[in-house]
């Protein structure tokens, strides 16, 4: 992909994760569409967020999750990799970006303390010194990324976000997740994926007052290559989380392809205006941030002013 402005940029990027064999939920989908899209003249060096920080060489650094999956309130481990990584940023000269792809200063990850429509924070039983952990490791880059409005005010209600802010929603390969069958043409059925920790009481019931009959699948049971042709098998489709999505990109992918989507105010994508043309210009607007690494000061500053609203 080489966009206007590349073709003479030269940048080394490296890109931190918590890479697990086999894993590819909507933070690594999000992440590997960028590298395959990164334009003419960027390297990407990917690492493990358990590797030993070397920075040393790259133009640029973004660190996306940092937090061991599994059991969310493991939180010495969670502390032992937000403290490293936040050191080794410290002494770091170039162009630091936090992508920031879940919930992470909340130590439950779904944000249950905090409410979906005021974002006020409840008392709950994340460890109180996470947040100051949070607040330095966000200090320690130039920016701050996030995926949608609701994303950023929600991680704002949990820790206080002092840098500059920039919201970029994640990619969607709208050349595969687009109306196969037209809509028309599709039984009165609402797809609901099954998930316990993720799919709330009311998503059946959500359906049937839309007018139409849920239909529940177990999660993951359908390998992502074939989504595509199993939305375009339905009329509308539930997203109804128990915990927050910061962006929800199966509402969005369904949006493509033509269903109707039934989705809660815990699902950041409902916080853009048009969530499916933020996903539409999101690598462009991921690989203009790494690009600001070679900007003077000032050029910089406008241009992230410019992505602070997308």
């Amino acid at each position: 992909m080489d966009e206007p402005g590349y073709s003479a940029m030269h940048l080394r990027v490296l890109l931190v994760h918590y890479w697990v064999n086999g894993v590819r939920g909507g933070a690594e989908l999000s992440l590997l569409r960028h590298v395959e899209c990164a334009p003419t003249g960027i390297e990407v060096v990917v690492a493990h967020a358990e590797d030993t920080p070397d920075l040393a060489g790259f133009d640029v650094v973004v660190v996306a999750s940092v937090r061991p999956p599994g059991d969310y309130r493991d939180w010495k481990n969670q502390t032992r990799l937000v403290v490293r990584w936040t050191e080794a940023l410290a002494g770091y000269e170039g162009f630091a970006i936090r992508s920031e792809r879940d919930l992470h200063p909340c130590g439950q990850r779904d944000a249950a303390c905090v409410g979906a429509h005021a974002w006020v924070r409840t008392p709950c039983e994340c460890p109180p010194e996470l947040g100051g952990l949070y607040r330095a490791f966000f200090d320690a880059f130039d920016v701050v990324h996030f995926l949608s409005p609701g994303h950023r005010e929600i991680v704002r209600a949990l820790v206080s976000v002092e840098r500059p802010t920039v919201l970029i929603a994640p990619p969607i390969d709208l050349s595969r997740f687009r109306v196969l069958v037209p809509p028309e043409q599709r039984p009165a059925i609402a797809l609901i994926f099954d998930c316990p920790a993720r799919m709330a009481p009311t998503s059946a019931e959500r359906a049937r007052r839309a007018g139409y009959v849920p239909e529940v699948l177990p999660y993951l049971s359908v390998p992502y290559e074939d989504m595509p042709e199993l939305l375009n098998g339905y009329a509308a489709v539930v997203v109804d989380p128990l915990m927050y999505h910061a962006f929800g990109r199966l509402a969005v992918e369904a949006q493509a392809c033509g269903c109707r989507v039934l989705a809660s105010e815990r699902v950041g994508a409902t916080s853009w205006p048009d969530a499916l043309a933020a996903a539409r210009v999101s690598s462009p607007n991921f690989w203009s941030l790494v690009g600001a690494a070679k900007l003077p000061a000032g050029e910089r500053r406008q241009l992230l002013e410019s992505m602070e609203n997308g």
